[in-house]
């Protein structure tokens, strides 16, 4: 399962297209495929971090988004046999995808503004928030469209840190304006932080090691008034993003990140082509949008105050889930499902799940569960490394059912559950695949997934033999008689 991805980064477009198109990549390859990104320029960066994440890349002299650029691509799908081609630039119009497509190649174009006069492909992803079907009134009529943050495309490495309550009063401040910034505008944003009196301000300035300005820029660090510093190639930003009690951002894909991790921000429009998703986030009460020329004393005030701050952080929380690759994912490979991960807001949904009458008469235990037993257990399983709860979400991330997995050193009993009302409906066999897939990935000390089955239980044998679980052997299980079942890594 190749996934061929088409996009360039260098010091005049930045890092923007590779980096989100990094995050579907990830999911890829948690699916168990492979990726290789194509590029016409590729920085020396980002191929150090397509190689640590175990990602090819080839880098071609065509120019982007030509005829011989299309035919690349191409003889590229063919060799690998790839089941889809991802293109992620404002180079790639109507006559490229239309190559793309007349090769009999599924093909995802991530778009921003509708930069194209017709879209031959057969997804079109937007994931600026107010993205409608309208902006595209031109396009084939196979094509499916992804709009709105709820397709945006996050890496995994951002989840690790979501935050609740802003501090009461700001003190740190994260400076982040592209990888490359080519109009120098972190020069600007120094000088107007030094005009902010505010005892004990930290702030911390992200810039490309390849930034032709970066010597100038530690210059103005070294004599600011504050505790201020230059960090130059941050493989991972999760960190810096989770310290801040404020962000000034370049109005482009970090914005998701940000959002996600609700960290309050404050956005500058450094390109035309972010205006439309930056000035749809500021309406909706998710971000501050600022001139480039704005004036200090906002940062100031904004602070100052916990109220505002705590807003922003809920209302951008609201708008990104996270989960946008996963839904993407789903689209565009046809799966019935996506997951996430168990929250402690789940705990009834769960228990009225494991209460019903067909649940139960599956179980090895076929008593009611009283809710205070069940929240004791679901409380101890959600804090236990060894515990994992996926909760399925349909196609309308309308929940259908569980997979839990047991982990003891290399093995790992796995028990699901589709509520009655989506029975019969094939979710049990993907429900189990996505699952272990998951549990594979996260517990690597797992060799082999183990399933308890009640003899009787048909469907369930069913589903789980479509999963690849074999039988293994005869047993007992709370004087119960039952199958084993066994599926290795």
């Amino acid at each position: 399962m190749n996934l061929i991805i088409r996009a360039d980064a260098s010091q005049q477009i930045g890092y923007g297209h590779v980096m989100r198109c990094l995050a579907l990549a990830q999911a890829w390859q948690d699916r168990g495929g492979e990726v290789l990104f194509l590029a016409h320029e590729l920085p020396p960066a980002l191929r150090q971090r397509l190689t640590t994440e175990k990602m090819s890349y080839l880098v071609g002299g065509n120019q982007p988004g030509d005829e011989e650029d299309a035919a690349f691509v191409i003889e590229q799908a063919r060799a690998l046999d790839a089941p889809l081609v991802v293109v992620d630039g404002y180079q790639f119009g109507a006559d490229y995808q239309q190559r793309i497509k007349a090769a009999g190649l599924p093909l995802l174009v991530l778009d921003d503004y509708a930069h194209a006069d017709f879209y031959a492909a057969d997804w079109v992803l937007n994931q600026n928030p107010g993205a409608e079907e309208s902006l595209y009134p031109r396009h084939a009529e196979s094509t499916r469209f992804l709009l709105g943050t709820r397709y945006a495309l996050i890496r995994r490495e951002f989840w690790r840190g979501r935050r609740d309550h802003p501090a009461p009063v700001g003190r740190k401040i994260l400076v982040t304006l592209g990888g490359t910034d080519p109009q120098n505008i972190t020069r600007s944003v120094i000088d107007k932080l030094e005009q902010i009196d505010a005892p004990d301000l930290e702030v911390v300035i992200v810039v490309s090691a390849a930034n032709p300005q970066i010597g100038d820029l530690q210059a103005a660090v070294s004599r600011s008034r504050h505790a201020m510093r230059l960090e130059t190639n941050v493989s991972d930003m999760t960190p810096l993003m989770a310290w801040a009690d404020l962000a000034l951002s370049a109005a482009g894909g970090t914005l998701w990140e940000l959002a996600l991790l609700g960290v309050p921000t404050c956005a500058l429009i450094t390109a035309e082509n972010q205006r439309g998703g930056a000035e749809a986030f500021a309406a909706s009460g998710a971000l501050r949008l600022l001139d480039i020329d704005f004036d200090p004393d906002v940062i100031g005030r904004l602070l100052a105050d916990e109220e505002a701050r705590a807003q922003l952080s809920q209302r951008a929380q609201a708008a990104v889930d996270g989960y946008g690759v996963e839904r993407v994912i789903m689209r565009v490979r046809g799966e019935k499902l996506w997951l996430r991960p168990a929250q402690a807001g789940d705990a009834r949904l769960i228990w009225e799940w494991a209460n019903e009458p067909v649940v139960r008469a599956a179980s090895f235990n076929s008593a009611p569960i009283p809710w205070e037993d069940h929240v004791r257990w679901f409380t101890r399983k959600l804090s236990d490394p060894h515990a994992l709860i996926l909760i399925g979400m349909d196609a309308d991330d309308l929940p259908i059912g569980q997979v839990r997995f047991d982990v003891e050193g290399a093995e790992a009993i796995i028990s699901v559950m589709v509520t009655t009302a989506r029975a019969g409906k094939g979710f049990g066999a993907d429900l189990i695949e996505r699952g272990v897939q998951r549990v594979l990935r996260e517990h690597p000390s797992v060799e082999r997934v183990l399933a308890y089955i009640k003899t009787e239980n048909s469907a369930s044998i069913r589903a789980f033999e479509k999963a690849g679980f074999a039988f293994k052997q005869d047993a007992t299980v709370k004087d119960n008689p039952a199958r084993l079942y066994t599926r290795k890594r």
